[in-house]
Order: structure tokens, then sequence, then C-alpha cells
């Protein structure tokens, strides 16, 4: 049982670390995707406007 307790007490203050760090990188790439769609969606904005 002490082997159980010494890793819940080791891994615990590693768990917040691990929330924040792969949070931020699920936004960081949400907004690289999301900023990647709105550069297309201009991009394509500009090549109609230009045939027309």
């Amino acid at each position: 049982m002490a082997a159980g307790d010494h890793y819940t007490h080791a891994a615990f203050p590693a768990a917040p670390l691990l929330d924040w760090a792969s949070s931020r990188l699920l936004n960081t790439i949400n907004a690289s995707v999301i900023n990647n769609a709105i550069a297309v969606t201009r991009f394509a904005f500009v090549q109609l406007a230009d045939d027309a």
C-alpha cells in the first residue's frame, strides 16, 4: 500500500501541469486551424473578386 501511496503523491503534482500543457497545446492547434481557415477563405474571396 505504501508503494501505491508514494506513486500517487509523486504523480499528483504532475497531473495539473499535464492538464494545463495539453489544454495549451489544444488551444494552440485550434487557433492555428482557425487562422488557416480564415486565411484560406480570405484568399478564396480575393481570387473570386479578381475573377469577377
